[in-house]
Parts: C-alpha cells; structure tokens; sequence
C-alpha cells in the first residue's frame, strides 16, 4: 500500500478551503452554521491559518461584479477571526496591504479597515517576543542625548556659565590687580578717567 503523498494532501486541504470560503462568503446565501463551523475547525490547526486567510483575500480580490455583500462578509469575518486565529507576520502584512489599498477606493469603509488594521498591529506585537525567542530580553529603542546648542542658551546664561567656571578654574585671579595691564591710569589718573 502506498504511503499518501504529502503534497497531494495539502492540495486537497487547499481545495477544501477554498471551496469552503466561496460558500461562507456567498454571494446567493448566507454561510450556515457548518460552513462557518468547519472554517474555525481548518483553523484551529496552525499550519492551515494563513491558507484560509490567503483565500478570504483572493475570493475579494477575484470578485468581478464587485458585490458589496462578498466584501462585507469578507471584512466581517477578518474582524472576527484575527482576534482568535494569528496568522504569520507575512500575512498579517499581506492583510494589512490589502486593506490600505482597500481604504484608498472605499471611503465608506474607512471605519471597518481602522478596525482591522489595529488588530493587525496588536498581533504584530504579539508575535514579537516569539521572534527573540521565549524568555528572551528584547532591548529597548536607544535613547540619544543631544546636548543643547550654545546657540540656544541666552546671553546672559552663557556669560554666567562662563564667569563661574572662569573663577572655580582661577581662584588666584578673583582679586583683579589694575596695575598688571599696560596702559591703565594709576591713582588720581585713574579716578579721573574713572569720571570721565
């Protein structure tokens, strides 16, 4: 007896899955509760997640008629199935493209894809620590200090900072000696020039 073909069966998952989203997101019926039974049944299994999403976009994306029902059921069940079913990063990027160049053509649905782009991004920060690894520190973003230019700082701030540091750098010359530089008035001299 020969032993399944691996690739063969997920041909079939695939099929099944596609097949299964056409009638959940009908445009002649609404999906009964089967339908929408076995679509969480295909699921709860991790490596079919993104599968069943893939198909949720094609079915949208191939909708020649642009039926407003299709799209609606299609947005309807992205609302509900990303709160329980978190796709690979991959997809989560796929779904969120889809919806942004959705927002550019459907001003009405502006509110809807908000929505579902939020829940896009609260899984993306969930799936984060599972990229590091369990238990794994992530760094935090670096922090740059920039010191503040001297071109901001007044005047009068500056010529502070520098009269301080000037005297803690050179207590000797705290008491000024006129008679050092050359040229300065002595005695009656300098009182008059002081006058003057």
């Amino acid at each position: 007896m020969l032993a399944p073909n691996p690739q063969c069966q997920h041909m079939v998952v695939h099929n099944n899955i596609r097949r299964l989203v056409l009638k959940v997101l009908s445009v002649d019926a609404n999906p009964t509760l089967t339908n929408i039974q076995d679509l969480h049944e295909y699921l709860n299994h991790p490596q079919r997640i993104d599968i069943v999403y893939g198909e949720i976009i094609a079915r949208v994306q191939q909708e020649k008629t642009h039926s407003p029902i299709v799209m609606q059921r299609a947005l309807k069940q992205l609302k509900s199935l990303l709160v329980r079913y978190v796709p690979s990063s991959a997809t989560l990027q796929e779904i969120d493209r889809f919806c942004i160049d959705l927002s550019q053509t459907r001003e009405d649905l502006q509110g809807t894809l908000l929505y579902i782009r939020s829940i896009i991004h609260s899984n993306r920060t969930k799936l984060m620590p599972k990229t590091f690894g369990k238990g794994a520190f992530i760094p935090p973003p670096p922090v740059i200090l920039v010191p503040p230019s001297p071109s901001s700082l007044s005047q009068s701030d500056t010529s502070k900072s520098r009269g301080h540091q000037f005297n803690r750098s050179h207590p000797e010359l705290l008491s000024f000696n006129t008679k050092s530089r050359p040229g300065t008035p002595k005695g009656s001299d300098a009182k008059e020039a002081s006058i003057q």
